[in-house]
């Protein structure tokens, strides 16, 4: 069903998009911004998912034609997701159209109420948590929760961050956790991020190992 944002329009501040306030941070400063552009746009949203609050929604600008898909998650900052090129170099977790997805919610009481139940999956995930220092964060789901806690401390620390040691070996998760849920999911930008991280690790390694062999001939 096809919705178009009537949300009432919370106040918020108007502050400079030319100059911070010196009490915020740049983070807060470009967060509160995009809280602020949220209120003035009419974009229309679509849930195309098949949960009422956690779920994906399709963003579509009427006047630019442009459309983007932002999947609510969680409202932790960081852990919801959005396609638009704002959003994947920001980092800061959010956007105007998550914003706006969370406006159209909270407009909403019987949303505000699913929102604020949260939501445990049976499945459980690895997704990619956005913000000044991106991480790669593990979900745990309903199904077989214990067992899938305990192959996980060997790849990720208490919080469920992925460590070192799950960053060189992540096929190795892939391949136990999924014998033991096989709804397991990995988001894409999460095997993106590590795909990445292991690339840049390897070519440290390759010129460390050009150096030495350098320094080896010159000496």
């Amino acid at each position: 069903m096809k919705t178009k944002n009537t949300a009432s329009k919370k106040r918020i501040p108007k502050i400079s998009n030319t100059k911070k306030p010196e009490a915020i941070s740049f983070e807060e400063w470009q967060t509160i911004l995009r809280q602020q552009f949220s209120t003035e746009q009419k974009f229309s949203i679509k849930n195309i998912g098949s949960h009422k609050v956690y779920s994906d929604f399709e963003v579509r600008n009427p006047l630019t034609k442009r459309v983007y898909k932002v999947a609510i998650r969680s409202q932790t900052t960081g852990l919801n997701f959005c396609s638009c090129p704002d959003f994947k170099v920001n980092n800061l977790g959010t956007c105007k159209h998550i914003e706006h997805v969370f406006n159209f919610i909270k407009s909403k009481k019987n949303l505000v109420k699913i929102l604020n139940e949260g939501l445990e999956r049976d499945y459980s995930s690895v997704t990619l948590k956005y913000g000044n220092e991106r991480k790669i964060v593990l979900r745990v789901g309903r199904y077989n929760a214990n067992e899938i806690k305990k192959l996980a401390n060997t790849f990720f620390d208490k919080d469920f961050i992925l460590k070192e040691e799950g960053l060189k070996n992540f096929e190795k998760f892939i391949d136990k956790v999924k014998r033991l849920d096989p709804q397991f999911r990995c988001y894409p930008d999460a095997l993106e991020y590590i795909l990445n991280e292991r690339e840049k690790q390897n070519r440290k390694k390759c010129c460390k190992t050009i150096s030495r062999m350098e320094y080896t001939a010159a000496h």
